[in-house]
């Protein structure tokens, strides 16, 4: 569950990246291929972890959440509302208030839109598409992992916290993979990556979570640290979380071009 990248870094992850050949492999950066390990030893860390998220039971009631809160963004040094939405399997808007115009990002299938300062949403392909796609595959940690577990593999542990994870990954297709970090004591996910490949050269986007709670027997993080390439982004307190709430048919589609239903705190002029 992870917040919208400021498009300044998001822009300078992807595209200097790969148009100046610098690698983002940092402490992170194994081989995207990491030694597959026995099925069963994946299985029964990803039930621990499904389990600790509320169980399958719980877990397969969720068709959809929506969260709200804030971000605060270090580039602009402010903070600003934020709504999410996320509905399974993969579909994603996120919207943040912004002081000089709200954006928005949209993931519907093999479709993506977004905006900038208030202007039209626009369709996207290419990285910046590839990149929303590991955000709402990022969005549906658990469920990802226990639907797909059959493809998991373990990769390189990590230390968070003074405690030592263990990472799991799933490969999403070509050039996209999603790993997971888990707290060996909580079976917590407690940070995410997701890695983009292109042309030989790759970035990653990164939150670590904490503050979990449940919400109707489901746990959720409350506050997510946003990375891009190593960098902070952003910093989301989350308020409040619903779980199955209502959605329109057109729910992670542009209406008529222009962002969809304000964050929070829309209409509030340059305060």
């Amino acid at each position: 569950m992870r917040g919208l990248i400021p498009t300044a870094l998001l822009t300078l992850a992807i595209f200097a990246i790969f148009a100046n050949a610098v690698g983002a492999s940092g402490a992170l950066g194994a081989p995207l291929q990491a030694p597959g390990a026995p099925a069963p030893e994946i299985r029964a860390l990803i039930d621990r972890v499904t389990t600790a998220y509320g169980g399958r039971k719980a877990l397969e009631k969720v068709r959809a959440y929506r969260v709200e809160g804030s971000v605060f963004s270090t580039m602009r040094h402010s903070d600003a509302p934020t709504i999410r939405v996320f509905a399974r399997p993969a579909q994603l808007k996120v919207l943040i208030d912004y002081a000089n115009g709200a954006e928005a990002r949209l993931v519907d299938g093999a479709k993506g839109w977004r905006n900038e300062a208030g202007g039209p949403l626009e369709p996207v392909t290419g990285p910046m598409y590839a990149a929303m796609v590991l955000q709402a595959a990022r969005a549906g940690v658990p469920w990802v992992l226990y639907e797909h577990a059959a493809e998991a593999t373990f990769t390189d542990s990590l230390t968070q916290a003074d405690v030592r994870c263990v990472g799991i990954e799933l490969l999403l297709g070509e050039g996209l993979v999603l790993r997971a970090w888990i707290d060996p004591a909580t079976h917590h996910v407690v940070r995410s990556q997701g890695l983009l490949e292109h042309g030989g050269m790759r970035t990653h986007f990164e939150t670590v979570y904490a503050d979990f709670r449940a919400v109707d027997g489901v746990t959720f993080a409350f506050r997510e640290e946003n990375f891009a390439s190593g960098r902070q982004t952003g910093l989301t307190t989350i308020t409040k979380v619903v779980v199955n709430p209502p959605l329109r048919a057109n729910e992670f589609q542009p209406p008529d071009g222009v962002p969809p239903t304000p964050a929070p705190g829309a209409g509030r002029g340059g305060s």
